[in-house]
């Protein structure tokens, strides 16, 4: 899942990297990206050569992206405003909420990000020493490939 622009040649890639900026969006009312009053794009970036996703704006004239600093690893449902975004936001050592942020906007957009969580999905409080945090695995297959494993 990939972001796209259309121009005069056809569809054209917003930005060519081995990530998924989108998801199933059909569900449930799923974003996994939004436009900023900017024009660029906030979005959820899935790396499958790392565990969970991050999130970024990417700029849609230069093509660039920088890192929202964020806690979560487990993303979904963004929503912005004029000044802020939201979305529900956990990982696998904190239960997931919906939480909110400043929107950030080109370079302040890297570096970690200020974060409010509103409501959690559960009361449960969980030692973090009872939970295993995943990584990110690759190792080589047939024919010269890689396979990748949380």
């Amino acid at each position: 899942w990939n972001l796209y622009k259309d121009t005069p040649a056809g569809p054209a890639a917003l930005r060519t990297q081995e990530a998924e900026f989108a998801g199933p969006d059909w569900g449930l009312g799923q974003r996994s990206f939004q436009f900023l009053a900017s024009g660029n794009i906030v979005c959820v970036v899935s790396d499958p050569k790392k565990s969970g996703s991050e999130l970024a704006v990417l700029n849609v004239t230069t093509n660039t992206l920088s890192p929202i600093g964020c806690p979560y690893t487990n993303l979904g449902s963004l929503s912005v405003s004029s000044s802020l975004l939201a979305t529900l936001g956990g990982s696998s050592l904190k239960v997931s909420a919906v939480v909110f942020t400043a929107i950030p906007e080109g370079a302040a957009a890297e570096g970690p990000a200020e974060w409010t969580e509103v409501r959690f999905a559960s009361k449960m409080n969980l030692d973090e020493g009872y939970l295993s945090e995943p990584q990110a695995v690759e190792f080589p297959t047939a024919g010269g490939k890689m396979a990748h494993m949380l």
